[in-house]
């Protein structure tokens, strides 16, 4: 008789157990086409992985130097490391517009995106207050945020081998300091 209380005690405790989670509210994520996109949807501060997943030559105290890596998009984990001064994404096969996650990059001192496809540049860039590098040379970018005009500390904007206009970089050249360098 003993044993088959234990048994069916732990048969009520698996039902129950089963009608717990059963019970659950939320929704399991979307299927997503990557890991970027699954990132995107989450709180990217809370689901970035730790920077030691990213390979070794990649990442050096507060630098991150994904330059020549063959990235035909940004990884979204890097905007969870709000320590990184400098982020290097040069030489890749980079596309579209730069993520606008890069906002929380609150640190940010150097950011080079040259020399791959990118179009656009998110207006969230101008909330990069210590921003005081960006090179953007070698992007086919069609316009420019005047949000640009905000990088209160920049001294250089590298705009070489770009389809920049005319107009917005003088509407944001007025609110830059007088003292950043432009490579046009």
């Amino acid at each position: 008789m003993q044993i088959y209380t234990i048994i069916f005690g732990f048969v009520v405790i698996i039902a129950g157990g089963w009608f717990y989670f059963s019970q659950y509210q939320g929704s399991a994520p979307a299927q997503t086409e990557s890991a970027d996109d699954y990132l995107m949807e989450a709180d990217v501060k809370k689901s970035a992985p730790p920077l030691d997943s990213l390979p070794p030559s990649t990442v050096e105290e507060n630098v991150i130097d994904m330059s020549d890596e063959g990235l035909t998009s940004v990884p979204i984990s890097i905007f969870g490391r709000s320590s990184v001064v400098s982020l290097d994404l040069s030489n890749n096969n980079l596309e579209g517009s730069l993520p606008a996650e890069v906002r929380l990059l609150q640190n940010l001192e150097i950011l080079d995106l040259s020399n791959n496809q990118f179009t656009g540049v998110p207006a969230e860039i101008g909330q990069l207050t210590q921003l005081r590098v960006l090179n953007l040379s070698s992007n086919p970018i069609t316009g420019l945020p005047l949000e640009l005009g905000n990088l209160s500390n920049l001294q250089l904007l590298d705009l070489t081998e770009t389809n920049f206009a005319e107009t917005d970089l003088e509407i944001i050249k007025a609110s830059l300091p007088s003292d950043v360098e432009i490579r046009i």
